[in-house]
C-alpha cells in the first residue's frame, strides 16, 4: 500500500504544480495584453475647407475653435514601446482643399496592438468633416457642413450643428442634438437619441431604444426588440419595432399623417387637437382604448379594430401592433 499511496502523492503534487504553472502564464498574458505604452503629440497646421480623420483603436473629437489654425492633440497608444516609437501623426493638405490626419502605424505583426486618440480643433473656415475610425468614440461638436462619421463599437454624438450628417456605427450609441439638417443614423444593438432636430430623419438600429424629440422634418425609423418614444415631432412619420411599445405624441401644428408598427407590446397615441384625417388602428389579443375627441365621424370596427374619420383631411394614419393594447388621446 506504501508505493501506491506514495504514487497518489507524487500525482497530486504534479497536478498542483502544473495548476500553479498554468495560472502563472495565464496571469502574465493578461498582464501584457493590458500593457499599454502611450506618448502624446500635439501640432498645428494650416486649416482647410474640409476635414478628414483617419485612425482605429481610438476617439476622435472635432470641435470648433477661434484660432485661425487647426490644433491637434493626438494620443498614440501601442503594446511596446518599439512600436509605439514608430508611430506618427501624419497631416497632409490634399486636392480640393482637404486637410488629412492620419497616423503612420508600423507593420502589422500578430500579437501586437496599436491605436490613436485625436482631440482636434477646427476654425470656422473648415466646413466639411470626415471620420474614419474603428473601436473609439466620435464627438463633433459645434462644426458645420457635410459630416460623415464612422467608427465601431463605440458612441457617436453631434451636437450643435449646421449641414446633413451621415453616422455609422455598431454596438454603440449615436446621439444627436441641435442639428439643423438631414441626418441619416445607423447602429446596432445601441439607443438613438435625437432631440431638437431641423431635418428629415433615418434612423436605424436594432435591440436599442430610439427616441425623438423635438424633430421638425420626416422621420423614418427602425428598430426591433426595443421601445420608440416619438415626441413633439412635426413631420409625417414612419417608425417600426417589435416587441418594444410605442409612444407618439406629435406637434400640436404637426398636421403629417403617420404610420406606427410594433408587436407583442403597447401603443399610447396622444394627438393634438387639431389633428383630423383618417384613422385606422389595429391590434390583436388586446382592446383598443379611445376618448376626448371632437370631429369624429364615420366611425367603425369593433375591439381589435378601429377606423375613424377626423375633419376633413382624407390622409390615413395607421397604428397596428399585437398582443398589446392601443391607448388613444386627443388633446394638448
Amino acid at each position: 500500500m506504501k508505493p501506491i499511496r506514495q504514487l497518489l502523492l507524487l500525482g497530486l503534487l504534479v497536478s498542483l504544480l502544473l495548476v500553479v504553472k498554468l495560472g502563472c502564464i495565464s496571469v502574465n498574458s493578461s498582464s501584457y495584453n493590458e500593457a499599454r505604452f502611450k506618448t502624446t503629440q500635439s501640432l498645428s497646421v494650416a486649416s482647410a475647407a474640409a476635414i478628414v480623420v483617419r485612425t482605429h483603436n481610438g476617439s476622435v473629437n472635432i470641435r470648433h475653435g477661434e484660432a485661425a489654425e487647426t490644433s491637434i492633440v493626438a494620443t498614440l497608444s501601442a503594446s511596446s514601446q518599439k512600436r509605439l516609437d514608430q508611430m506618427h501623426v501624419v497631416t497632409k493638405q490634399q486636392a480640393g482643399g482637404i486637410l488629412l490626419v492620419t497616423i503612420d502605424y508600423p507593420a502589422q505583426k500578430s500579437g501586437e496592438w496599436e491605436g490613436c486618440s485625436f482631440d482636434i480643433t477646427v476654425p470656422a473656415v473648415t466646413q466639411s468633416t470626415k471620420v474614419d475610425s474603428s473601436n473609439g468614440a466620435i464627438l463633433l461638436e459645434s462644426v458645420d457642413g457635410p459630416a460623415v462619421l464612422e467608427t465601431s463599437n463605440a458612441v457617436v454624438e453631434v451636437r450643435h450643428h449646421s449641414g446633413p450628417v451621415n453616422v455609422r456605427t455598431s454596438n454603440g450609441a449615436v446621439i444627436v442634438s441641435d442639428v439643423k439638417g438631414p441626418a441619416t443614423l445607423t447602429t446596432s444593438n445601441a439607443v438613438m437619441r435625437i432631440t431638437d432636430e431641423t431635418g428629415n430623419v433615418h434612423a436605424s438600429t436594432s435591440n436599442g431604444a430610439v427616441v425623438l424629440q423635438q424633430v421638425t422634418g420626416e422621420i423614418d425609423a427602425h428598430t426591433s426588440n426595443a421601445t420608440m418614444e416619438l415626441m413633439q415631432v412635426c413631420g409625417r412619420t414612419s417608425a417600426q419595432t417589435s416587441n418594444g411599445s410605442i409612444a407618439f405624441s406629435p406637434a400640436a401644428n404637426s398636421p403629417e399623417p403617420f404610420d406606427l408598427h410594433t408587436s407583442n407590446a403597447t401603443m399610447s397615441l396622444k394627438l393634438p387637437s387639431s389633428y383630423a384625417g383618417r384613422l385606422a388602428l389595429e391590434t390583436s389579443n388586446s382592446v383598443i382604448h379611445y376618448a376626448g375627441m371632437s370631429g369624429v365621424h364615420d366611425v367603425s370596427g369593433d375591439k381589435n379594430h378601429v377606423v375613424m374619420n377626423i375633419g376633413n383631411d382624407t390622409r390615413e394614419s395607421t397604428a397596428q401592433t399585437s398582443n398589446g393594447a392601443i391607448e388613444l388621446q386627443f388633446g394638448d
